[in-house]
């Protein structure tokens, strides 16, 4: 079960962290090549990438490599607990 919740918090993470190149390599391009109307439309997209987009189990909890390890510790701690 552990690993089911890994691999929905890995590719969660990398969701974000493509979502995030995304403002980067916008960032990198050349603007003097585009018109003015294409480059506040890159402008929007790059503030809205910036932000990136986290997956969340029912508003519960992001999907995100912190919260796989949040569990993990948790799931550990219960289990010495419990011998």
């Amino acid at each position: 079960m552990l690993f089911e919740i890994l691999l929905y918090c890995w590719y969660g993470n990398e969701l974000d962290l493509k979502m995030k190149s995304v403002a980067y390599a916008i960032y990198v391009s050349n603007w003097m090549a585009v018109s003015a109307k294409q480059r506040k439309s890159l402008m929007l997209v790059m503030l809205i990438s910036q932000r990136g987009r986290i997956l969340s189990f029912y508003g519960f909890s992001d999907l995100i490599l912190n919260t796989f390890m949040s569990i993990l510790k948790t799931s550990y701690s219960a289990f010495n607990l419990l011998q």
